[in-house]
């Protein structure tokens, strides 16, 4: 766990509380949390989410 939130910290700069992790223990619960704490309203291109999200599936998360 402390590895995907040094990951998401890492990639995509968002520091994140480790219990947000285990609330939400599904990536695509993760997924919408994190796009919550960034600003994606003023930019539509996900490929930095897209990759990121691809490398914690490899991961294993």
């Amino acid at each position: 766990a402390a590895q995907v939130i040094a990951r998401i910290k890492t990639q995509l700069g968002i520091s994140l509380p480790l219990r947000t992790l285990f609330e939400k223990p599904l990536l695509s619960e993760l997924a919408v949390e994190v796009a919550a704490l960034t600003d994606n309203s003023t930019d539509n291109d996900w490929s930095d989410m897209d990759q990121f999200m691809d490398s914690l599936e490899e991961f294993g998360a």
